[in-house]
Parts: structure tokens; sequence; C-alpha cells
């Protein structure tokens, strides 16, 4: 994709370089990057290639402005981007919190002279107090659930039952196997992915070390309502606690668990992790995140919620 994109560009650039598809190419080939370099030598060499010749087709390398920054009427500098310091990077405006209002601010970056374009990005980080944290991203979002077997009365007995959604005015049995269910909306293809997953307080994980035990299965289409796509096998008995999908690995700390994903498709996808209700209580569960980790732009949280846990 990055070399087509690439070549693509090229193309634009030498036979119609105010054709509608040449900024987007552009925009696309910028943070797809690995870091400081693209899927291998050969796309790095094309998207360098195309790159730069977009810069040089658009006047890009003449830089020559100067602006001035505000954060809600109050100033925050002037900038300057010349020759001088076209290769000096990027220039980072930081923000005071005393700055920031509740509810909208506005940001103005106004031109004082100069006519090269000006690239500019926001990135803010927030912390609440409450329970009121609501889910958030920027091309990708996830949801957090906890998901716990409840038995069901039987002619011979209790019967396993099936996992269903737990919500905090129902409480877990204490020792009840829990699976804690990341619920991912990926709009593109996408590589590099981490879930961060804080631990549940009073569960602990059914495998307390690292191991390749985290579970991507993809949603079914139009089926929102389901946990997971269950596929199964010729001849084999339906089980809802054991999902069939891709196994990936689970970094596992004291405060939470790391899943990486080398590469996930568009569409929606359900990541579960198995725990145990261990102790007692009303606890707080913490926003779970994911973000590219190469291109910090894509990233995502989900809301805060309660669990609790009973005798």
């Amino acid at each position: 994709s990055v070399e087509a994109t690439a070549f693509t560009l090229l193309a634009l650039l030498q036979l119609e370089p105010a054709h509608p598809l040449v900024d987007p190419a552009a925009h696309w080939l910028a943070p797809n990057r690995k870091g400081s370099q693209w899927t291998n030598t050969r796309d790095t060499a094309f998207a360098v290639l195309a790159l730069s010749r977009f810069l040089s087709v658009r006047g890009e390398l003449g830089a020559d402005a100067k602006v001035a920054l505000s954060l809600n009427g109050s100033p925050l500098g002037e900038h300057r981007f010349d020759a001088e310091t076209l290769l000096s990077g990027p220039v980072s405006v930081p923000v005071a919190a005393t700055l920031l209002r509740p509810g909208e601010n506005s940001l103005e970056i106004r031109r004082l002279s100069g006519k090269s374009t000006v690239y500019a990005s926001a990135l803010a980080n927030a912390w609440s107090r409450s329970e009121s944290t609501q889910a958030a991203g920027n091309l990708v979002s996830l949801q957090r659930h906890l998901l716990a077997t409840t038995p069901k009365p039987g002619l011979l007995g209790p019967s396993p039952g099936t996992l269903e959604r737990t919500i905090a005015t129902q409480p877990v049995a204490r020792g009840t196997s829990v699976q804690a269910e990341i619920t991912l909306k990926v709009p593109h293809d996408c590589d590099y992915l981490m879930v961060k997953i804080p631990k549940a307080a009073g569960c602990e994980p059914l495998n307390p070390l690292s191991a390749w035990d985290a579970i991507l299965s993809p949603l079914a289409p139009g089926d929102g309502e389901r946990p997971f796509a269950q596929r199964q096998q010729p001849n084999s008995k339906k089980d809802d606690s054991q999902p069939f999908g891709r196994c990936l690995y689970r970094e596992e700390y004291d405060d939470c668990s790391i899943v990486f994903i080398p590469s996930v498709e568009a569409g929606e996808w359900s990541l579960r992790l198995p725990l145990t209700a261990v102790h007692a209580g009303d606890f707080r569960l913490l926003p779970a995140t994911i973000e590219a980790m190469y291109v910090p732009e894509i990233r995502a949280h989900s809301a805060a919620d309660r669990v609790r846990i009973g005798d």
C-alpha cells in the first residue's frame, strides 16, 4: 500500500498537481511510517521520493512564515519559520492548565507574514477525578466490559450458564471466572497497536505470567449485541466461554495487562483476557487505552466503570 500510494502520488504530481487526491495521498504517507521509516527499505525509498517531490511541486521547501498563537484570547507567543529553522524540527508550545476553561476552548493561529503553509496539531491529556470519564478516540475506538458466567438452575442442579456482561449493581461472586472484553472499532487497517488494560481491582489474571493467551475475534457483521463472533469447528459443541480467534501476546504487570496487535483489518473486533474475582468489595475500573505505537495520533480510551465482588 505504501509503494502503490507513493507511485500514485508521483504520477498525480507529474500529470495534474492540483488533483484533489494529491493532498490525501501525501497526508496518508506521512503518518503511516513506523518511527523514522516505513515497512521496509523499498517502501521507505519510494515514500521519501514521493514526499520530496510533493514538497518541491507545492513550494513547501521555501519556508517563509511568521505566526502568532493565542488561547482563549491569551497570547502564547510568536514563531517564525524560514530556511534556518526548516530542519530544526517542530515547534512545541506547552499550554498552562490555568489558561484552559470548562467546555470549548479557542486556539488561534494567526499569520503575521509570509505565504508558506504552516501545519499544526494539538494533543491534550486530562485526568478525571470522578467516574464520569466517557469513551473518546481518534481514528479508532474501544469499549471495555467485564463478562462473568452466571450459574443457571436446572433439573440436575446448577448449570455453568453463559457469559454475560456485569454491571455495578449486580455483584460477581468471589471465585467466579471473569473475562475482560475490549471491543475495538477500527475504520482502517492498522499495524502495531498496543492495548493497555488496567487490572480490575479485586480481580487477578487467570495466568499471572505473560503469555500468548489474549484472544482477538471478529465481531459478527450486524450483530453488535454479541460479544464476539463464534466460529464453530465441524461437529463441535457450542461453548460461549471459549471464543475462537487469533492468539496475541499479553504482557502482565502489577497494575495492568498490555496486549500487542501486530496488524488488524478494518472492522469490529473483540479482545478477551481471562480473570478471576478474588477480593470482595466495590471497585472502580479505570479506562482501557489503545494507541498505534508509531503513530500516536491514532489513540482512544474507554469509559470508566465499576465492579462489585461479593461473598
